[in-house]
């Protein structure tokens, strides 16, 4: 029921209401009123029947009984003159032999006896008793109250006194009455229904207040207060629906609270999540199901299928919902051009169904990373064994040929030396390398900060570099144009070991290596550049991930052969130095490697000591 017609039927219901008790009350007022004035009225005429009766047995006692026509004149006047004084009422006086001795209207010679039986009022005066009847006077042909009594002489009835009164005296007293109640009912009729109006408009405003504070409520409203002022049984309500908001909103905020923390545990997860309802509508999925799967951004609840158009993957969620059991399944999947190794898991979720209620678990593990280290490691683990064979095998040959008598051939033990020489470098090198990578992995070890010198990183890249640059008969020009700057020097001569030695590993001979250091803003920009064998586009990406190798194929150079940790040392060194680095490389025209620092940068020069420093030629 809304509050308009609760308000009619508030209204309806008191006009009801009064309507009722008017008029019961009335009906009630008017019989009482009637029955009053009617026994008033009879009471009244048989005084007034008392009083002729006394008159006209005074007459009776006062004519001698042998002049009766004095005694029907002396009667006769007295009717007469009761005919001027109450012309409403009718008095006839009859004798023991129902001869009308007088009569107020008519003359008694002229009327009947009266002592038949359809005047039983006269019959019973005649006996000596009271008589009473109401019927139609056959002459004037309306109901008339007929009441007799008896006239007494000496103890004897002589005669009887009859009083005819009309009814419709009394039918008029009744209207009269009744025109009065009813109008009197109508006013007050008017009158309550007014009174109604404010009542009930008083006990509906406050009602109203609460329906409408409940309404906010039922809307999410939590924050408005319940304030109200009324009679004191909706004050009680009014203060339990205030307690009601308070406790709902302190739930809700405490719902709202977890949810955003389970929001936050869910995005934060590496594992895409999928909550999915018993009619395959995605309910929620979380920031990795987007990253993985490279979902566009939608408004859950949609379709499964309309997230998820991988067949593999709801393949798996189908098999979950036919059997009603946790499936789990691994997959190689690609996703724009991207390949990945997932470990899908579907898991019914039992609880009450409904449609906007969670009925299963979709999850995606990303392996990708985990399968790629696990190559890695193999593949490490294989390049490392192989590169530790090789030269411990010749180390163990040159060893037996130093056992075996070699040593009286001096230019054999010095061929020898220097194999063992070359070897065991290459065995220094890996250590090393491992090292420096895990110096610049380990988060424990924090960046040291201090003043470097142009010329010092130029003189120190040149004693690196000028023997190894020689060998290779390769030209390197190294150009500074800062003094001083301050930043981590280990981490920055990995950084310039690496790049550097691979432009020299990867360039022909008679080629340069062109080497840049200048400054922006606080930025330290380096630039190495070469001429030599490239990266293809499909490898460049891979040149940072640990023990990769290129092919030393394409360098024109089986000989040399590195580790494979050096451009993943030098990624490492630039994110704990904040720094980027950008490849820039095409097949069979050369590389070059272009990186940014963020440091303190001092006193700019141009072209470090006038000119850029070079390695002279292999003679």
């Amino acid at each position: 029921m809304n509050s308009r017609s609760f308000f009619t039927w508030l209204l309806v219901g008191n006009m009801i209401l009064i309507t009722v008790i008017l008029s019961l009350g009335s009906i009630f007022i008017f019989r009482s009123i009637e029955h009053q004035a009617t026994g008033e009225s009879k009471v009244f005429h048989q005084e007034l029947l008392r009083a002729q009766q006394d008159y006209v047995q005074k007459i009776w006692a006062e004519v001698p009984a042998d002049h009766p026509e004095l005694l029907t004149e002396r009667i006769q006047t007295f009717c007469r003159a009761f005919n001027n004084q109450h012309n409403r009422c009718r008095i006839t006086v009859v004798d023991t032999e129902g001869h009308v001795l007088g009569d107020s209207e008519e003359l008694p010679a002229q009327m009947a006896l009266h002592n038949t039986p359809d005047r039983p009022e006269i019959l019973d005066a005649l006996k000596g008793d009271d008589g009473e009847h109401v019927r139609q006077s056959s002459t004037r042909l309306i109901s008339y109250r007929y009441q007799a009594v008896p006239i007494m002489k000496e103890n004897t009835v002589v005669g009887a006194v009859r009083l005819a009164t009309p009814l419709s005296d009394i039918r008029e007293m009744r209207d009269t009455l009744f025109r009065g109640i009813l109008l009197n009912s109508v006013f007050t009729f008017f009158i309550a229904l007014a009174l109604s109006v404010i009542f009930a408009w008083y006990w509906f405003r406050p009602l109203q207040t609460l329906r409408m504070v409940s309404k906010n409520i039922s809307q999410g409203d939590l924050q408005t207060p319940v304030i109200f002022h009324g009679p004191r049984e909706l004050e009680f309500l009014a203060s339990a629906l205030e307690h009601m908001r308070k406790t709902v909103s302190r739930q809700m905020e405490m719902i709202e609270n977890q949810r955003v923390i389970l929001q936050t545990i869910f995005d934060d997860l590496d594992e895409a999540i999928f909550a999915i309802d018993s009619e395959d509508h995605l309910l929620y999925l979380n920031t990795s199901a987007r990253r993985i799967l490279e979902i566009p951004q939608l408004n859950p609840p949609v379709h499964l299928w309309t997230a998820i158009r991988h067949g593999t993957i709801l393949s798996v969620y189908e098999q979950m919902k036919n059997t009603q059991t946790a499936v789990t399944g691994q997959m190689e999947l690609e996703v724009n051009h991207r390949r990945l190794m997932l470990e899908v898991m579907a898991s019914p979720v039992f609880q009450k169904s409904g449609k906007t209620e969670i009925a299963s678990l979709l999850i995606l593990r990303d392996q990708t990373l985990w399968v790629q280290m696990n190559q890695m490691k193999s593949d490490f683990v294989a390049n490392a064994s192989h590169e530790l064979r090789t030269p411990l095998t010749t180390i163990r040959a040159a060893i037996d040929n130093l056992r075996d008598g070699v040593a009286d051939d001096p230019q054999m033990v010095t061929h020898l030396v220097n194999i063992l020489d070359r070897h065991v470098g290459r065995l220094e090198a890996m250590v090393q390398d491992l090292l420096d990578l895990h110096i610049v992995e380990n988060e424990n070890i924090s960046n040291h900060i201090t003043t470097v010198r142009g010329e010092e990183i130029v003189g120190w890249l040149k004693d690196l570099f000028t023997v190894k640059a020689a060998e290779k008969d390769v030209k390197i020009q190294i150009k500074c144009e800062i003094k001083q700057f301050q930043t981590d020097e280990i981490r920055l001569h990995l950084i310039l070991q690496n790049i550097v030695d691979n432009a020299i590993k990867f360039s022909p001979s008679g080629n340069t290596v062109n080497i840049h250091m200048w400054q922006e803003g606080n930025t330290l920009h380096l630039s190495c550049q070469d001429n030599g064998c490239g990266i293809p586009r499909e490898e460049q990406a891979k040149i940072f991930n640990r023990f990769y190798q290129a092919n030393t194929a394409k360098s024109g150079d089986n000989r040399i052969r590195g580790t494979g940790l050096g451009m993943a040392i030098v990624k490492h060194a630039l994110e704990r130095l904040r720094g980027i680095i950008e490849v820039d490389s095409f097949p069979g025209k050369g590389t070059t490697i272009k990186i940014q620092i963020p440091c303190t940068v001092k006193n700019l020069v141009s072209d470090l000591d006038s000119k850029p420093d070079s390695v002279p030629d292999k003679e």
